[in-house]
């Protein structure tokens, strides 16, 4: 073949590959080689046409021949750096992008692969800088872009995210990926509405864009829009049946309707289709523990201690104990959820010391000298302090699987905290006389960075029912931001507050122990109350945290407490309105409160 005819052969092999005809791009640059057999840019060629097709070992021969035959050229090291990316072979991908870089440090395609490279092996702020440099070499790197913002969000820096983002939708603003990964981000930051126009923006460009319609799904859950939710997510799934998320998200959308029987093979489907992800099968243990299935439920609870979240018990080099005897042994229960979880299952404490073993325990400062007086323990520590050496280990909400807890042996005898006397006596005088009134705590919201605070939340001035029933003096628990709520309520000069003296759960188990009843939501001084065997009546959302179940108004938990559930999402209502005449009612009789 004459050098004129290589050439041409070369111009329509690359015409050829770059439209997507890759048979007849295949066939042009193999001419060429027959021809040829030492052509360096026909073997590089052929070898990328491969590499997109997955033939990768042939990808990888090829170009790797190119570089052999002629080392000085970037753009084959770039090459076979990408190829080995795409088979997962990261140090040999990284060795080769790096030589590319060597030869041409403004090589901006092999910047940005290598960036990829970094973020599969983790190193997140390496990957950041190496896109940061690919689209500082070329500017109008879309794809560069976009792969930053994927690098922020993961790292949850989400303004950072979205502005590279939003700078590769400027440059090419008909990208449906990069609209989806704005509304991820969204999604993130709880802006819904935005989050809910850039998935439309995504679905108008593609339709068929099953990962937009899930997440589509996904916020419109979130605001409550349970069928409008449904319908995205069982389109999702209608445009990829092999898609795990989609089948999870519906799960998700038909738990919050109660519709808990189709929820849990949903579950199942995407756990069929990946196994190994954790949140799907938490989700479908709160689906078991809403139908009151213990064992199942915490079972499948226990995947919560995998993965990214699982810091604590991830840095623990001690087995996990499993339910067995402790002779001679020392075991360590440490705190790795909430505030609520950790106080629900201290109760927990003497069934381990039932074991024979010794006990430390490390838990979070607020409830340091709440749990100083437990019984049976060796020594308390913050987490994050080094513990007293134990043998075995065992997360706090790891105790009730290790118990094979059912419905029927939960160990419910309160009280298993107490308060401490001489703090309840100091109480007891700032209160003074009751002067014949029910004295009733409030507590309205919990903290704002739980996942479901949105719909377990409310605003004091929902709760307006309450303030001119007589007999009742009231009293607020509320702490944090929400409390800045009662100088402009009805309950404004009616609400007495003293939480700037409440510093940890020690004063309020004092406080509470003077008071006859707690109005809460589902938030942790309301598993305080329960744990103190004091009256404690819960608003619940629909669909509820896992341990209260569906459609109790009591609670194998905890003897006390009493349940006020809305009957659809988001309604309030109904339940304040039945707590007010229960509250009224036990005002007028003086009757117990539980």
């Amino acid at each position: 073949m004459a050098e004129l005819s290589t050439n041409s052969a070369i111009q329509a092999a690359t015409a050829s590959h770059q439209a997507g005809r890759w048979s007849e791009a295949e066939a042009l640059y193999r001419q060429v080689l027959q021809a040829e057999p030492n052509h360096t840019d026909a073997m590089n060629l052929l070898g990328v046409l491969l590499g997109e097709q997955g033939r990768y070992e042939a990808a990888v021969d090829l170009i790797g021949r190119a570089v052999a035959a002629n080392p000085l050229v970037a753009e084959y090291h770039a090459n076979l750096g990408e190829t080995y990316r795409r088979m997962g072979k990261l140090e040999p991908a990284e060795a080769s992008l790096r030589q590319a870089l060597e030869l041409n440090p403004l090589h901006a395609e092999a910047q940005n692969n290598l960036g990829l490279v970094l973020k599969s092996r983790g190193l997140a702020d390496q990957a950041i800088a190496a896109f940061s440099e690919a689209a500082k070499i070329r500017p109008d790197f879309v794809l560069a872009y976009n792969n930053l913002g994927i690098a922020w969000s993961e790292k949850r820096e989400f303004e950072k995210a979205l502005s590279a983002l939003k700078k590769s939708l400027e440059l090419n603003p008909d990208q449906a990926d990069v609209y989806a990964n704005v509304g991820a981000c969204l999604t993130w930051m709880k802006e819904l509405p935005e989050a809910i126009e850039a998935c439309r923006k995504a679905i108008s460009i593609n339709p068929r864009f099953a990962e937009a319609h899930n997440n589509l799904g996904a916020c419109l859950r979130m605001l409550g829009q349970y069928a409008e939710a449904a319908d995205e997510g069982a389109k999702a799934i209608e445009l990829q049946p092999s898609y795990s998320g989609a089948y999870s998200n519906l799960g998700d959308t038909l738990l919050h309707q109660g519709q808990i029987e189709k929820a849990i093979p949903l579950y199942r489907r995407a756990i069929e289709l990946e196994p190994e992800y954790e949140e799907t099968h938490k989700q479908l243990g709160t689906a078991y523990f809403l139908q009151g299935d213990l064992p199942r439920g915490f079972a499948e609870y226990e995947w919560r201690l995998t993965g990214d979240k699982a810091v604590i018990d991830s840095n623990i080099p001690q087995p996990r104990w499993d339910g067995g005897d402790l002779k001679g042994k020392t075991i360590l229960l440490h705190g790795e959820q909430g505030f609520g979880d950790v106080i629900q299952t201290a109760r927990y404490v003497p069934l381990v010391a039932a074991k024979h073993g010794k006990i430390v325990i490390g838990c979070y400062p607020e409830l340091l000298r709440l749990f100083a007086d437990l019984p049976y323990v060796e020594k308390i520590t913050r987490i994050g302090e080094t513990a007293p050496p134990f043998d075995v280990y065992c997360p706090f909400m790891s105790l009730p699987l290790a118990f094979g807890t059912t419905l029927l042996s939960i160990p419910a005898y309160v009280p298993y905290l107490q308060p401490k006397p001489e703090l309840v006596q100091l109480w007891s005088q700032r209160l003074g006389p009751r002067n014949g009134k029910m004295r009733v705590a409030l507590a309205w919201a919990g903290r704002a960075e739980h996942d479901n605070d949105r719909n377990r939340s409310i605003r004091l001035n929902q709760l307006e029912c309450l303030k001119d029933i007589p007999g009742v003096s009231f009293y607020s628990l509320q702490k944090g931001p929400p409390r800045a709520q009662i100088a402009d309520s009805a309950f404004a000069g009616r609400l007495i507050d003293w939480t700037a003296d409440l510093n940890d759960f020690v004063d309020t188990a004092a406080l509470l122990a003077n008071l006859d009843l707690l109005i809460a939501v589902d938030t942790s001084v309301a598993h305080l109350a329960g744990a103190l065997g004091k009256a404690v009546w819960i608003l619940l959302p629909t669909p509820p945290d896992w341990r209260w179940m569906l459609h109790r108004t009591d609670s194998p938990w905890y003897p006390t407490v009493r349940l006020f559930r809305q009957k659809r999402a988001g309604e309030w209502g109904e339940p304040i309105s039945e707590l007010c005449h229960a509250l009224s009612m036990a005002g007028q009789q003086r009757a117990p409160v539980v």
